[in-house]
């Protein structure tokens, strides 16, 4: 349609140009504030989220009265970041010392092999449909013989 002309043309050619610079002047900048107040309500609402104490996190082994929140448990995860947090005592040290237990990976083979049973399945499937779709497009894009 491209290759049309106009139904109607304007009296004046030289009214047909508009210019555009003002109006995307003017939608960059609400675009720049728009994505510096979400950057701002983001940071506030992480800051929100690490600073509230959790109500249930009281068998931690900590003092009853002392507060744990969001934050130091992320801050607890890596050695060393809390002064005399050894590696064995923060939360991806003691992690990988629960990983390091294989006596119970016998009772579970048969879980692992069902899963990668489905994961084969849905890999032939999206094959499947993947072929369909190049082939139909190869149909498509074929010069008729008739």
């Amino acid at each position: 349609m491209d290759h049309r002309s106009r139904a109607l043309r304007p009296a004046n050619p030289a009214a047909d140009i508009v210019p555009r610079n003002r109006p995307h002047a003017r939608s960059t900048r609400v675009s720049s504030l728009g994505l510096v107040i979400l950057a701002v309500a983001e940071f506030a609402w992480l800051l929100w989220f690490l600073i509230i104490p959790l109500p249930n996190a009281n068998n931690t082994g900590l003092r009853t009265d002392t507060l744990v929140r969001r934050g130091f448990l992320v801050l607890k995860a890596l050695p060393e970041v809390v002064p005399d947090t050894s590696f064995h005592e923060s939360l991806l040290g003691q992690a990988l010392e629960e990983l390091t237990h294989v006596e119970h990976l016998p009772q579970r083979l048969p879980i692992v092999l069902a899963a990668a049973l489905i994961a084969a399945a849905a890999g032939a499937v999206a094959g499947l449909v993947l072929n369909a779709v190049v082939i139909e497009q190869f149909r498509a894009a074929a010069p008729s013989r008739s």
